[in-house]
């Protein structure tokens, strides 16, 4: 195992111990880390635990996403929602000033969705190229391979 991912959203089907206060969920990704590194101990292994955060459900919070991404080695940050959104660059500015004047050293990325309920296709690569001058590692597009296959399509023809 290379990567353990902690996918910490609300809702039924998620993380029943989610809460906005960050304070409260460094401390689960400190303890998701914790069992990373005794998996690593027991195995041998070289795991790395990413945590993917819905910047969303947690703005309300006001998270300094430079103090989070300590707590992990690496940072996904669910984005996808506001993909349509005029201040989307703005925010998205703001997530990597922060990871890069604290974690440098940390695999940080912003995450998008195919899903048409979000935004098109088209939406979504505007949002891409929009942010593709910031200090991010890696941009990560969603997408559930049983119903969304048109827009992946349709993401990769743009690129043809």
């Amino acid at each position: 195992v290379n990567w353990i991912i902690y996918d910490y959203e609300n809702g039924t089907d998620f993380s029943p111990e989610f809460t906005v206060n960050q304070t409260k969920s460094i401390k689960y990704f400190d303890m998701a880390k914790d069992a990373v590194e005794k998996y690593d101990h027991d195995t041998s292994s070289n795991a790395k635990l990413m945590i993917t955060p819905p910047y969303g459900e947690l703005r309300q919070g006001n998270w300094n996403w430079g103090i989070t991404a300590k707590h992990a080695d690496a940072i996904d940050v669910q984005t996808q929602r506001f993909v349509k959104m005029t201040t989307f660059r703005d925010m998205i500015s703001d997530i990597s000033d922060q990871v890069n004047a604290y974690h440098k050293d940390k695999l940080f990325m912003i995450q998008f969705s195919l899903r048409p309920s979000v935004a098109t296709t088209s939406q979504t690569i505007y949002a891409m190229q929009s942010i593709q001058d910031l200090k991010i590692d890696a941009l990560l597009v969603f997408y559930d391979q049983f119903s969304q296959n048109t827009q992946l399509d349709d993401f990769f023809a743009y690129y043809d």
